[in-house]
């Protein structure tokens, strides 16, 4: 019993970054493509919910890879968007492994407005 407390106070003083996904429903302003393949997304918007840490600074930036497997797919709805001034809806991951100030998009969604 003693351990099962212990093993339970442990897991409460770790950082849940499962709860900290940033959240963001605006306009792309700003595309940014690196010869690498990094894009990053600038937005009208301030991203909400919940941002990580690592993301606390860049509050209208999200990131994303061409390599990653729906990396193609995520910068041409942002032309999309960007180019009709249609709206998006985005959602982190949680994390900041394209850039370490950005967090990743997990989706980009282009919307009638």
């Amino acid at each position: 019993m003693k351990f099962f407390v212990f093993l339970l106070g442990l897991l409460a003083t770790l950082p849940n970054t499962a709860a900290a996904i940033g959240v963001l429903d605006g306009h792309v302003i700003d595309i940014r493509v690196e010869i690498s393949g990094q894009v990053i997304l600038t937005f009208d918007q301030s991203v909400g919910q919940t941002p990580p840490e690592c993301a606390s600074a860049n509050t209208k930036h999200m990131a994303f890879s061409l390599v990653s497997p729906g990396g193609n797919g995520m910068l041409s709805a942002a032309i999309a968007a960007q180019s009709t001034g249609k709206s998006v809806r985005s959602r982190g991951t949680g994390a900041c492994s394209t850039f370490n100030v950005f967090e990743d998009i997990g989706y980009l969604i282009l919307r009638e407005n």
